[in-house]
């Protein structure tokens, strides 16, 4: 009878041993997992920091944690660690959405824009066109050159409901970058439309106005300049702004507002070239080529000098017949001109 009692209780022990390990087993895993809802829990309510030190705990005993480590990478873009977000990207691969876009936005800051634009490219063909992805493809395009997808994925960003004045804006620089001046205007048209006082771009208002005034100058719309030159003037007072709105009253043929403007701008800062340049040529105009020397003086030293410096010391010396002077600044001219191509060709190159 005794043995046949032994018989019975030993199965039952043997089974309340396996259910004990179970339960430990779940329980740790439980808790384990508990670690990673926090840690999401944190980064999800701003506290990257709590997030990644809760993560970097928990990796501790698990360090090869796939989950784990995918949400510490992004984390570490929460942080704003980006090689360290990207490299452990690359180790661990992405697969959702929040993933991809965590990747994505680490090597957008690295300028890593052939790595971000496939992450990007992905994004948007599962359906996450939302405005942050749109605008970072557009970004991304255009830095790799391929304007007219960019041009495509900001004119998405413009038809999505409140981002109309982005997509626009970032059309409008992308023609702007090509050369397309005009078609910047209707972008630029179309945003003061929208927002007369250019509130709600990711550009002040007084650098987009001015930016306006610029297309406008290079379109030979001076008078229409002068508006938006001054609309930039009054939201942020610079000389730099005080200069160009000279040079469009010059451009009208309102050359004594012009040269008030310089002179004001000399006045406050004797050095300033522009201003200097400007009033060098109003003197030229007027065949005063002393009173151009004079202004260019202190801004065309043979160490100093710009090309269009350099260009007016060769126009007045020629003026006043000193044939040498005016042979001296013709090759100096030419000098800062091949100084300034080269220059020009080193930039493509590293770009």
């Amino acid at each position: 009878m005794r043995n046949r009692h032994r018989r019975l209780v030993r199965p039952f022990r043997i089974a309340l041993v396996l259910i004990s390990v179970v339960v430990l087993v779940v329980a740790l895993a439980w808790w384990q997992d508990r670690s990673l809802v926090v840690a999401e829990s944190l980064l999800q309510s701003g506290d990257p920091s709590g997030a990644l030190e809760t993560l970097d705990a928990f990796l501790t005993h698990r360090p090869g944690h796939q989950r784990a480590l995918l949400l510490k990478a992004r984390t570490l873009v929460a942080v704003r660690k980006w090689d360290e977000a990207s490299e452990l990207f690359s180790q661990t691969g992405a697969s959702t959405p929040d993933e991809l876009r965590a990747w994505a936005i680490s090597l957008l800051h690295q300028r890593q824009w052939h790595k971000a634009l496939p992450l990007l490219e992905q994004l948007n063909a599962i359906g996450r066109n939302d405005a942050m992805t749109l605008r970072d493809l557009t970004i991304c395009r255009y830095q790799l050159g391929r304007t007219d997808a960019a041009l495509r994925s900001a004119a998405e960003l413009e038809s999505l409901p409140g981002h109309a004045l982005d997509g626009l804006f970032h059309q409008g620089v992308i023609h702007g970058s090509l050369g397309n001046t005009h078609l910047a205007i209707k972008s630029w048209e179309q945003i003061e439309k929208l927002s007369p006082d250019a509130s709600g771009l990711t550009i002040q208002p007084a650098e987009f106005f001015r930016g306006y005034a610029d297309d406008l100058m290079l379109e030979a719309r001076p008078r229409q300049a002068l508006v938006y030159l001054q609309r930039s003037l009054d939201l942020q007072p610079s000389a730099e702004i005080r200069t160009q709105l000279a040079e469009a009253w010059y451009r009208v043929g309102n050359k004594s507002e012009a040269a008030s403007i310089w002179s004001d701008v000399v006045k406050e800062d004797e050095d300033n070239l522009e201003a200097r340049l400007g009033l060098a040529e109003l003197a030229l105009s007027g065949t005063e080529s002393d009173a151009a020397l004079q202004w260019l003086a202190p801004i065309a030293t043979d160490q100093l000098a710009t090309e269009a410096a350099a260009y007016m010391m060769q126009r007045a010396h020629t003026l006043l017949g000193n044939e040498d002077l005016a042979e001296h600044w013709q090759q100096k001219v030419a000098i800062l001109r091949k100084s300034a191509k080269l220059q020009a060709a080193f930039e493509v190159r590293s770009n």
